[in-house]
């Protein structure tokens, strides 16, 4: 018998299923040795070292808690493959959409290579030397225990550490009260000089009164009960840098308003135990208003030498104040002043690390409303960001290709779905369904008008449990909105709506729609950020959200956006100064949704 390799695709395909093959092989006859049970947390990392031989690579085999199933991870330079057992338990997604990064393995042998799993709701994601290789959508929610062949475990190897992972809830003000002993107790000065800074420093420096000859009644004129923004973190010193946080923080937001002065002033984030960091700074010359702003990277706190991620140049006032931000997804960094996106970059990113401050070269730097929080939003910038958060595919949403899935070489550039067309609806469902009630929306484009209904999914949990869809679909004169309780395949109408679409061009072929849950009393959809259905009673919806596409509706899909809070919706954003929070004027900035205030 003669066989013809017809591709490039099919000789990959062939290498990648020898290689499943051999490891599989291997496998049924290796002792495996637990390196971690009892993993009750399951939004956790988990850290041990393997022995790394580049020609074997290493495996992984995790098992679920309180079940049967299992996934085995085998990564090597040659190849990488997912194996579940039973594999009939398992939904197709997870196999087809598990995305490897073989290039970052090391290359020689390594007596005691670190490896770093973490496991969240939307993913799984392992990290070898301190780069991410693999990364697929979790097969089950709770682990029981990791496994690793006896020729992956270096000897005397320790049981792994488990760090618990809970979300990041940080911010300081600097406000001192008199009894603090310490104001910058949540720091750790790395370098340079950190001190708090008064406004009385201020009302000193523009009299040109030395403290020590400040009268003690002028010492109580300026009281901070009085000022919205008395205190604030003064910097000095070549490459000073501040860190609070812990080292497994990854994915989150990080900000603080900077005070501009000749220089360079910003953030730093993701400092590693090595002292490798990333930073977003501001650097402003001493004559001239075009200050730069980059993202960088620097493989020590010495912050020399630095890699240019990205940079931007922007004309800013000296001595203005603006907020810096930053926003941590898998492999991708967004950086923010003044909560516009300046810099959107790309690249690898890793495991985690602390956040903090830097100045350099500033004859004061200054500092405060420092906050971070955890960023659990889904990026879907691309195609390859899609597939790794799939969790249903019922249809054919994504274009067929290789098995090799790089993590971080997209194949396919933008973010359009194109569902084929069939003689039965097609779904795609993304995140988790552990998630809680958050923003989703999508981008439709339908090919035709008198089209077939077209729309969303929200709060998914599985097929035998009820989910709700919002589909939208027109006549050629008016659009109609329906709203459904799904649950095995049945259907139960809960509301009915049909628009006549302003002026006489007749329904748009092009339109958004939006499903809104991050309310615990009631659930909203929307079209063009036009509400159109408000179901209340609905409780807090939890779980995956997706896009439908009815039986033989042509239709195109894109952007999209998966997030916990709503950006648009600017409700009761309060000051923190108690005398400013109980004036009834100065309480409230903007509510444009509205607000119910108590009878006084």
């Amino acid at each position: 018998m003669k066989i013809r390799i017809q591709s490039t695709c099919n000789v990959a395909a062939l290498c990648v299923l020898l290689f499943w093959l051999a490891h599989n092989l291997e496998a049924q006859t290796e002792t495996w040795i637990p390196r971690a049970t009892n993993l009750s947390h399951h939004v956790c990392n988990v850290y041990f070292d393997t022995a790394w031989n580049p020609d074997r690579g290493a495996e992984l085999r995790i098992r679920e808690e309180g079940g049967t199933r299992s996934a085995t991870l085998s990564i090597a330079r040659s190849g990488a493959s997912v194996s579940l057992q039973p594999d009939h338990l398992f939904p197709p997604a997870i196999r087809e959409w598990a995305q490897f990064n073989v290039e970052a393995l090391p290359t020689s042998h390594v007596e005691r290579c670190p490896v770093v799993m973490k496991f969240r709701q939307e993913l799984w994601a392992v990290y070898v030397g301190n780069r991410p290789v693999a990364v697929l959508p979790p097969p089950f929610t709770a682990v029981a225990s990791i496994e690793q062949p006896s020729a992956n475990v270096p000897e005397g190897q320790a049981a792994a550490r488990t760090q618990p992972v809970g979300d990041v809830v940080f911010s300081d003000n600097f406000a001192m009260l008199e009894e603090d002993a310490n104001p910058l107790s949540q720091w750790e000065i790395i370098s340079g000089d950190w001190t708090l800074h008064t406004a009385a420093d201020d009302a000193m420096r523009r009299e040109n009164i030395k403290p020590e000859k400040l009268k003690p009644e002028a010492k109580k004129g300026l009281k901070p009960a009085f000022s919205s923004n008395f205190f604030s973190l003064r910097a000095e010193g070549t490459n000073a840098i501040i860190a609070a946080g812990h080292d497994f923080h990854d994915s989150y937001c990080f900000e603080s308003a900077v005070r501009l002065e000749p220089g360079e002033i910003g953030i730093v984030f993701l400092l590693e135990e090595t002292g490798a960091f990333h930073a977003f700074t501001v650097r402003l010359p001493p004559q001239g208003i075009d200050a730069v702003l980059t993202l960088w990277k620097a493989p020590s706190t010495n912050a020399s030498p630095r890699t240019i991620l990205d940079a931007v140049t922007t004309p800013i006032t000296h001595g203005q104040w603006v907020k810096l931000g930053v926003k941590l997804f898998q492999n991708r960094i967004q950086c923010y002043m003044d909560n516009i996106k300046v810099i959107d970059a790309r690249t690898e990113l890793p495991p985690g690390g602390r956040f903090g401050l830097f100045a350099d070269g500033c004859s004061e730097a200054r500092f405060d409303d420092v906050k971070a929080r955890s960023n659990h939003d889904l990026d879907f910038a691309e195609l390859n960001d899609v597939r790794r958060h799939t969790v249903l595919e019922d249809g054919a949403f994504f274009p067929r290709t290789s098995f090799f899935n790089l993590l971080f070489a997209p194949r396919e550039k933008g973010n359009v779905l194109a569902p084929a067309p069939r003689d039965k609806p097609s779904v795609l469902v993304v995140g988790s369904i552990e998630h809680a009630g958050h923003v989703f929306s999508a981008d439709f484009s339908m090919k035709r008008t008198r089209g077939g209904p077209a729309g969303l999914i929200c709060g998914y949990r599985g097929d035998d449990k009820p989910y709700y869809r919002f589909t939208r679909r027109d006549d050629g004169v008016r659009e109609f909105f329906l709203l459904e309780s799904v649950v095995s395949n049945k259907s139960t109408t809960i509301e009915a709506v049909s628009v006549e679409p302003a002026g006489s061009a007749g329904p748009a072929r092009s339109f958004t729609l939006m499903s809104d849950a991050t309310r615990p009393d009631q659930l909203r959809f929307y079209r063009n950020r036009d509400m159109v259905i408000v179901h209340p009673g609905a409780g807090a919806v939890t779980g995956a959200s997706g896009v439908f596409s009815g039986a033989g509706t042509e239709v195109l899909i894109s952007n999209l956006v998966y997030k916990f809070e709503r950006e648009d919706s600017y409700r009761s954003s309060q000051v923190e100064n108690p005398i400013f929070a109980s004036d009834p004027f100065m309480r409230n900035w903007a509510s444009p949704e509205g607000q119910w205030l108590p009878e006084t």
